[in-house]
């Protein structure tokens, strides 16, 4: 059987955080882009030290939220929203856990 992934499936499919530059690449933008966008808030990343990550399963939601593909969105607006926002509490709660768990 064929199963053909979105790109936020390929990304929700990672088990660990990963740098600007990964995400550039699977985007398929330049990674002054994604630089520009956490600098100012729109783009959803991990700040470790100096270091900037981005949770795959924070970042398959936001492009979710973004998408104007049919495919990707449910079928309302509204439900679309409230499903995205509740995962990508779930998603950053879990986040949050896990380094936790880590540090100790």
């Amino acid at each position: 059987m064929d199963q053909t992934f979105t790109i936020a499936d390929q990304i929700e499919r990672k088990t660990s955080l990963f740098d600007l530059k990964a995400l550039a690449q699977l985007l398929g933008v330049e990674y002054t882009t994604l630089w520009d966008m956490q600098k100012d808030g729109r783009l959803p990343v991990v700040r470790i030290g100096s270091a900037i990550r981005v949770d795959p399963k924070v970042i398959a939601v936001w492009i979710r939220e973004r998408s104007t593909s049919p495919a990707v969105q449910p079928a309302t607006r509204s439900r679309q929203h409230a499903s995205a926002r509740a995962r990508l509490r779930r998603a950053a709660n879990s986040a949050l856990q896990t380094q936790g768990q880590s540090a100790q």
